[in-house]
């Protein structure tokens, strides 16, 4: 193993032009010992849990500003700070709430008890463990990252603060979140300390903590240690430690021993019908057959021969040249595979026969809508949940994009066979809505009017003026003191009329008492609450329906967490019977999930209130009993990934087969250059918006009708959410996504309307293709026509993959070979005839089928065709 002969830590210029006030303590410890004083550290936390309820609440926990600044600071860089806490916040938060912090080893007791006594983020790992220098610096986005405990990776999303060494990245989230190779234990020499705060707020309180650590860890674990200290105007400092080196030959011969494998997987089409073949002459059953990206070699490529060359003892090219005759021998493949080749290190390389392409054109013909279509699922059930807005709030960006992503994967799982039952889970209850409420009725005092008076606006204006008395609300819960008790007496009067207004809807009783905790002199008036909750509801309703409306689509179940909370609520209970959840301090109830390398959560907190876990848990009851499904599809933003790992786990102990059937996808953030969206301040980016921006832009730049204009706004704003892949953020743009040219809806749209309008100016075009007419195809037309077969078989990997960016793909490429053939190769003449009626006949045959396919393939992504533009 090499090593560098000296080891730096140093903060990127990037992070503080962003973070001009960011400081790091960087106590470092060489050569401690820890197995040594476990009984001593454990006491010594628990100890400082029984101080920190002593002296200190929730609600001063959330206010106090060694809290605030870091939540403001998740915020800056895209992580919500109310689903993924400040790692000191989740500790104390779940102390307070009667928890207590597991027992890890005896050093990582000790900084977590100085994270609580200190309130600051404390984070601990083995410098043993790092490669080359070790970097804070911005997520490009896709950093490869696996939790503690974890063996699935969780890509970094673009822009939040990771910390990483030569080799990959470490911890995510500044410091809060880390990853199990650089985890401490007990056989930990070694160690880095990372203390994060900000020279205005909490440096002194960091140097204090980061002292009071040295003096604890010399005095029970010994070594040697020295605190370092990164800011602005010292980026970086070097240690006294040698890191190991990751050369270039090191990189190359990790490549080489590892073997190279193809895992055996599903195949689709005329790839199915290769492998199968491939499998059966050679008596194997891993053969891998994928398209071939560049057209120049073939229409499909195979690499077994470079998988089976080691254990054959051959020479890979050699070995694929033997087995290219035995195939070349296989009647079966000769029906439609013109010819096999070689090439470079040991691809075998396939070409289809023209005639098998042309074949496939006259059966586009032929299914005309339903082409591409397979029964692969067929007799399966599929629940897709997706969009999920809150009552009283607007519906912002995040939400259509969520509501377009999940369209499209209801719409591919439709494609493939399965019955598709579209759920939306919406939050009717929570703290939002006592809020809302609260500004409602703070907003009626100051305009003089009641919920009466907005009756008589358009819906449009009243769910504006909800969205302004959320932000009210909002900000006077962070604000006012007496503000946030009255909001926390509202929430359980929302939460007792949501009982009486919604559960008789499915014919349910409620499980959960609020009537214990609302107060008998309280300062509102439930039947007062009550009607407003239940108009505002149903008024929210109703704008969220005349939206999907617009986007094209209809949801066939509704699962309000007034409802699922009910059902998760006696779920809980029966599992805490049954020792799947425990009971913390102040009775709480906690799903352990450290025991699985996950992390704790609250599923019924201290007031015996079911959390949004809960709401969560019992939803996966609600959804199978009205659809009993075979697959679960969930589709939310990527911030909440590590909460669904932790309810799914929590499921899986209680329901096992709910819990497998249940697939979370989780998408990034869509960015516009108009800056943050935030509903607490009332500065979102709502839905509507973005479609009436776009359809205002192609008016203004285009001879379109209103109808059309309409459909190429959808089509453009659909589309450029669904060209990237699910998981990193969207940077969206008007100008690009409205363009009619590059890979943009409008212009998919824009080629559907050509190749409309030249069938209709040729009224001799026949649907069928004479042999003649194909023998001596030039490079554009049969570009065109070898694309065409592939349309099936990605849908079926863009379905099963849940990656409707695979279709996008798919269908820029065969646009913009359509449109190369079109510019090269005249149709029919401007008398709409043909010079050679033959060939024109398949060059019309061969538009009409692009069409079609385009078409067909723009329906999967919820994107209407104009038949003209």
């Amino acid at each position: 193993m090499e090593y560098n002969k000296e080891m730096k830590f140093k903060i990127e210029k990037e992070v503080f032009d962003k973070f001009p006030n960011l400081v790091v303590a960087l106590p470092i410890i060489l050569d401690f010992d820890n197995n040594k004083s476990s009984v001593e550290s454990l006491k010594y936390l628990r100890g400082q849990e029984t101080d920190l309820r002593a002296n200190l609440d929730l609600d001063s926990l959330v206010k106090d500003k060694r809290v605030a600044i870091y939540i403001d600071a998740f915020k800056k860089f895209g992580v919500d700070p109310e689903v993924f806490l400040p790692a000191h916040v989740a500790l104390a938060k779940r102390v307070l709430e009667g928890g207590e912090l597991p027992d890890i080893n005896p050093l990582v007791n000790i900084y977590n008890a100085l994270s609580i006594k200190y309130l600051t983020p404390f984070g601990g790992e083995d410098l043993n463990s790092l490669y080359g220098d070790f970097v804070l610096k911005f997520a490009e986005g896709g950093e490869q990252w696996i939790p503690i405990g974890g063996t699935k990776s969780r890509p970094a999303v673009k822009g939040e603060l990771i910390w990483r060494d030569d080799l990959d990245l470490s911890t995510r989230a500044l410091n809060w979140r880390q990853c199990d190779r650089t985890k401490l234990t007990k056989n930990s020499k070694n160690g880095y300390f990372i203390m994060d705060g900000f020279s205005n707020v909490n440096r002194e309180n960091i140097e204090k903590a980061a002292t009071k650590f040295l003096d604890l860890v010399n005095k029970h674990f010994g070594g040697d240690g020295k605190i370092y200290w990164l800011d602005k105007e010292h980026p970086e400092v070097e240690i006294p430690f040698e890191s190991k080196k990751i050369s270039q030959n090191n990189l190359k011969q990790k490549r080489e021993s590892k073997p190279i494998k193809i895992v055996k997987k599903e195949h689709f089409g005329y790839a199915k019908i290769i492998a199968g073949i491939i499998n059966q002459t050679l008596g194997i059953d891993n053969a891998d057959v994928e398209f071939a990206e560049n057209s120049e070699f073939g229409d499909y490529s195979c690499n077994v021969a470079l998988v089976l060359a080691k254990s054959e003892g051959k020479n890979p090219r050699e070995l694929a040249e033997e087995i290219r005759i035995k195939l070349s021998k296989s009647p079966e493949l000769s029906k439609f595979v013109d010819k096999i080749e070689v090439d470079g290190p040991g691809f075998i390389n396939f070409w289809l026969k023209t005639d098998v392409l042309v074949s496939n054109l006259m059966q586009i013909e032929e299914e005309k809508e339903k082409y591409g279509q397979s029964d692969f699922l067929k007799g399966k059930k599929v629940v897709v949940e997706y969009t999920d807005p809150n009552p009283f709030k607007e519906f912002h960006i995040g939400h259509l994009y969520t509501n377009t992503v999940g369209e499209s994967i209801s719409r591919l799982q439709s494609a493939i066979g399965a019955s598709v039952w579209r759920a939306d889970y919406f939050g009717d209850v929570g703290m939002h809505a006592a809020k809302a409420i609260w500004g409602l009725m703070f907003k009626f005092s100051e305009d003089k009017v009641d919920i009466k008076d907005l009756t008589e606006k358009p819906l449009k204006e009243r769910i504006e003026y909800f969205g302004q008395a959320y932000a009210k609300g909002a900000t006077a819960f962070e604000e006012n003191a007496a503000a946030a008790e009255d909001m926390k007496e509202l929430n359980f009067l929302i939460f007792k009329a949501a009982q009486e207004v919604v559960l008789p809807e499915f014919n349910e009783s409620p499980q959960v008492n609020y009537d214990q905790y609302i107060k008998k002199d309280g300062k509102y008036s439930y039947s007062e609450i009550k009607n407003i909750y239940e108009i505002g509801r149903a008024w929210s309703l109703e704008y969220f329906e005349s939206i999907y409306k617009r986007v094209g689509m209809k949801f066939d179940g509704y699962y309000p967490e007034s409802r699922t909370g009910e059902f998760g609520y006696g779920m809980v209970l029966d599992g805490l019977a049954k020792g799947i959840f425990e009971k913390g301090e102040r009775g709480a109830v906690i799903f352990p999930g450290e025991k699985y390398g996950l992390h704790n959560r609250v599923f019924i907190n201290a007031l015996n209130l079911p959390t949004y876990e809960t709401k969560d848990f019992g939803n996966a009851v609600a959804k199978y009993k009205d659809f009993p499904y075979d697959k679960s599809i969930i589709v939310t933003g990527n911030e909440i990934d590590a909460y669904f790992d932790v309810v799914l786990k929590a499921l899986f102990m209680y329901k096992k087969d709910l819990s497998e059937a249940t697939t979370h996808i989780g998408h990034g953030m869509v960015r516009l250059p108009e800056g943050k969206m935030s509903s607490r301040t009332g500065k979102i980016i709502r839905g509507e918006w973005v479609l009436d921006e776009a359809r205002k832009k192609l008016l203004d730049a285009h001879d379109m009708e209103d109808e059309i204009a309409e459909q190429v706004a959808l089509g453009a704003v659909k589309y450029a959410f669904l060209k990237q892949g699910i998981g990193g953020d969207i940077a969206f743009d008007f100008e690009s996504s409205l363009s009619l040219e590059g890979n943009s809806g409008p212009y998919l749209q824009y080629t559907v309307a050509r190749c409309n309008s030249v069938i209709q100016k040729a009224p001799t075009f026949k649907d069928t293709v004479l042999q003649g007419a194909y023998s001596n195809l030039n490079e554009e037309e049969l570009s065109v026509l070898r694309s065409l077969p592939r349309f099936s078989e990605v849908i079926s990997i863009a379905a099963k993959t849940y990656s409707p960016n695979l279709l996008c793909n798919y269908l820029y490429d065969l646009a913009s070979k359509f449109n190369t053939f079109y510019a090269h190769n005249r149709i029919i003449s401007e008398e709409g005839k043909t010079k050679n009626e033959e060939v024109g006949n398949f060059r019309l045959t061969l538009t009409a089928g692009t069409g079609q396919v385009l078409k067909n393939g723009l329906n999967l992504l919820g994107i209407q065709s104009p038949e003209r533009m």
